[in-house]
């Protein structure tokens, strides 16, 4: 059944922006399920397929040079996938920096937001959301969803992670895996 909207923790494309400052009070950190593993930046990891290849973005490696990326089998030019990367510039909130990278799609044809809202993500006490889907034509016109999480991982710095595909490659339950498992380790 095609989804119309993104569920609250099923977003296909998505960039969390983790923010961890002061964690007392953050979940715990929740193991990937089976066929999955956790995708290991420096400062953060989030679970995804086991059968994901590791690749890379160079436009990330600029902006972080410890930028991971694991890439849906599948995805032949696309970029279909997962990525986690530090945010460069210094923010005072995780909803700061989601906002920036989110925002770049908000000019792309057929742009429709679906979720914005905090995160209780692992390791941190200040992470944000924001889930929303663009029509592709590279992929003649097909929607393609992206779910951004960010993270601070101290007092002004943040990770991000972004999920992307269009929603035959990317499902509901690799969404809530992503977001289940996101945790900040450090800075």
């Amino acid at each position: 059944m095609p989804r119309r909207r993104l569920s609250e923790r099923a977003a296909l494309g998505a960039v969390l922006l983790l923010t961890a400052a002061g964690c007392d009070d953050a979940p715990e950190a929740v193991a990937p399920p089976d066929d999955y593993r956790l995708l290991e930046h420096q400062v953060a990891a989030v679970g995804v397929p086991d059968d994901w290849d590791d690749g890379d973005d160079e436009t990330l490696l600029e902006a972080d040079p410890d930028a991971v990326v694991a890439e849906h089998p599948d995805a032949e030019e696309l970029h279909v996938g997962a990525s986690l990367w530090r945010y460069s510039e210094p923010v005072s909130t995780a909803e700061e920096a989601v906002s920036v990278m989110a925002g770049q799609l908000s000019v792309a044809p057929g742009h429709e937001q679906h979720e914005r809202r905090s995160l209780e993500v692992a390791g941190s006490d200040d992470a944000f959301l924001i889930q929303l889907s663009i029509e592709a034509p590279a992929l003649d016109g097909q929607t393609v969803f992206f779910t951004y999480a960010g993270a601070m991982y101290d007092n002004e710095h943040a990770v991000l992670m972004r999920l992307v595909g269009p929603e035959d490659l990317i499902t509901e339950q690799m969404v809530e895996v992503a977001l289940e498992t996101l945790r900040v380790d450090g800075g």
